[in-house]
């Protein structure tokens, strides 16, 4: 069975290593003493997701970025992506969370951000937070 295992991995490797994409992993992601949970974040403008709303208050791109017991950061075009972490935040370890989602020009300028603190604790789904940002938030 480790046989097998160790041939199914390297052969997982040969196949990563050839599309040019590189995956970090932490070393205790599969620790089962670790609890991890999947956190989704969302956010919109005066509670639309539109794109149009790209052009109108001048977004290039979003960052979004996690900081607690872990730290990820995330970086998605305003027009071509869905405003949602989507599982890019899966399986962070348990413990308390600053959100931060800041709306960036072309410039590399913010235009907005929001923050949020969340208490991540596996209570069985995915814990989901949505930020909503107003126009009055915009420069």
């Amino acid at each position: 069975m480790k046989r097998k295992l160790t041939l199914t991995l390297a052969l997982l490797a040969i196949a990563i290593g050839s599309t040019g994409c590189i995956i970090a992993v932490d070393e205790d992601v599969f620790d089962p003493a670790i609890t991890r949970v999947d956190l989704r974040v969302d956010w919109k403008i005066s509670s639309s997701s539109s794109t149009s709303l790209c052009s109108a208050y001048d977004v290039d791109q979003w960052l979004v970025s996690v900081r607690g017991p872990e730290s990820r950061d995330l970086v998605l075009d305003c027009r071509s992506h869905w405003w949602s972490s989507e599982s890019d935040l899966f399986s962070l370890r348990e413990g308390n969370y600053k959100i931060s989602v800041r709306a960036v020009d072309g410039y590399d300028s913010t235009q907005a951000a929001l923050t949020a603190n969340v208490d991540l604790y596996d209570r069985g789904g995915i814990e989901h937070v949505t930020l909503n940002f107003r126009s009055s938030d915009f420069r």
